[in-house]
Parts: C-alpha cells; sequence; structure tokens
C-alpha cells in the first residue's frame, strides 16, 4: 500500500458516509416519494426493508474504517507512520508536519517522502 492508496480509501470512506445518511434518512422517512404515478395496493415492509439496506451500508462503512486504521498500522517504520497519520488522519498540512518533525525538513520533502513510501498490507 502507498499514500495515494490511503487517500483513495479515504475518499471511498467520505462518499460510504454519504450512503449511509442517505439511507438513514430514508429509513427515517415515515411518508412516500410523491412521483405522481399511480400505486397498487400491494403491501410492503418499506420500514424493514430500509433498515436492513441501513445496516448492511453501515457494515460497509465499518469495514472501511477498519481496514483504514489496520492499513495505518501495518506501517513497519514508527518515522513514517507518524507523518502519514498526522497526514491522513489529523489532517495536518505538509508545513505543520515539517515543523513537528523539526530539523532541515521541508514541507514538499515530507509531501515526497509520504507519497514514495510504499509498504505490506494484505486485507
Amino acid at each position: 500500500m502507498n499514500y495515494c492508496e490511503l487517500k483513495e480509501l479515504k475518499r471511498k470512506i467520505k462518499i460510504q458516509r454519504l450512503i449511509v445518511a442517505a439511507a438513514k434518512a430514508e429509513a427515517e422517512s415515515l411518508s412516500s416519494a410523491s412521483d405522481g404515478m399511480p400505486h397498487g395496493c400491494s403491501v410492503s415492509d418499506r420500514v424493514g426493508s430500509n433498515a436492513v439496506k441501513l445496516i448492511s451500508e453501515k457494515e460497509k462503512l465499518d469495514g472501511l474504517y477498519k481496514q483504514f486504521a489496520d492499513s495505518i498500522r501495518a506501517i513497519p517504520d514508527e518515522y513514517m507512520r507518524n507523518m502519514i497519520r498526522a497526514r491522513a488522519v489529523n489532517n495536518w498540512s505538509w508545513t505543520r508536519i515539517a515543523l513537528a518533525i523539526g530539523g532541515n525538513v521541508t514541507p514538499d520533502g515530507v509531501r515526497m517522502m509520504c507519497r514514495r513510501y510504499k509498504w505490506d498490507f494484505s486485507t
């Protein structure tokens, strides 16, 4: 795995959060969708099916969170793990990370180190 793949995983988490929010709103909605079309008088368990959908979407989100956390934990080099965690989890800027590291490290140097670093992670 590398930093770009970790960023992609974080993007998938954001999308999945939106999907969960939409499923939750749909599950909590008591009124039917007003589409102007006539509907039959069939009986369906709309609340039950929406609840099942919400649960499955939450499980997907939990799986993505677990994969994200596990992939960061799998970084063997503690120095790199701290830099990548600061950026990916804490949303620190490259400048802030460079200042925290100290020494003669530039923000661009930190960014390049993080983007070039690869580690083994098997799901």
